[in-house]
């Protein structure tokens, strides 16, 4: 099970909350593995050139990156929950800041409400 973070539980709650910590474990989980790929790369390289080595490591190149692609489903749709709570069309949920800045992105575009141009703009 992931861990919720209780700050976006309070702001989101629990169904987007859990999509979050999802999408954020496979963005992490990705990282990794890319970050343990150029490592090996590197060692199998220096190691005189290990072909089987060098081959079965790019195993993790590919892992890398299919988690950090399938993380944007999560994130697509805990956007998609939270725009049906505050009442935004599913179409601008796209708009929703929750992936990079966090919850201090989130509360300053919440708090942008009623401005010209929010939620696509106007609220940074």
């Amino acid at each position: 099970m992931v861990s919720l973070d209780q700050q976006w539980v309070s702001r989101v709650g629990p169904a987007a909350a859990e999509q979050l910590a999802r999408a954020n474990a496979y963005r992490r989980t990705g990282g990794i593995f890319g970050l343990l790929f150029v490592v090996l790369e590197i060692a199998f390289q220096l190691d005189d050139y290990n072909r089987p080595g060098i081959t079965a490591s790019a195993a993790l190149f590919f892992a890398g990156m299919f988690c950090l692609f399938y993380s944007q489903r999560p994130f697509a749709a805990a956007r998609r929950l939270i725009a049906e709570q505050v009442g935004l069309p599913p179409k601008q949920a796209k708009y929703i800041p929750v992936a990079r800045g966090g919850v201090a992105d989130f509360d300053r575009w919440y708090a942008a409400r009623g401005k010209p141009g929010w939620p696509v703009k106007g609220w940074r």
